[in-house]
């Protein structure tokens, strides 16, 4: 399997490609995007099975974002959110085609108020 990872500040993308090489880790390659204008996937992976990790900031994935997962449907999401809030409203514009398999807050941050929380989405057709 590969990773594509997709960032927007330069220099964690320049981090994320050194870590790899000190790490031995070959099947990453790394992208440096705002996901807040939308994504695509290139095209060569668009056939196989793609599970998209996302962890946006506090105002939750934008719209074109959320538009960009749709378009590629992927088979599996992984939410990480450490705002609820819009976590709940951004999981509303994917319910039609993704049903929640799981959700588990984390207290990362104890004697505090922040929480972190994931939820793991499938995907499902409206015709099957």
């Amino acid at each position: 399997s590969e990773v594509l990872a997709f960032e927007e500040i330069t220099e964690s993308v320049e981090a994320g490609r050194k870590n790899s090489i000190n790490n031995n880790i070959s099947n990453i390659t790394f992208f440096q995007q705002d996901l807040n204008k939308g994504f695509k996937i290139p095209e060569k992976y668009l056939s196989r099975k793609i599970t998209i990790i996302v962890d946006p900031p506090r105002a939750g994935m934008s719209e074109k974002t959320i538009q960009s997962i749709l378009m590629i449907k992927p088979e599996k999401i992984i939410y990480i959110s450490c705002n609820p809030d819009t976590q709940a409203r951004d999981l509303l514009k994917l319910k039609e085609n993704y049903e929640i398999e799981f959700v588990q807050p984390v207290d990362m941050f104890p004697q505090t108020y922040h929480i972190e929380n994931i939820v793991a989405l499938k995907f499902f057709s409206q015709t099957s």
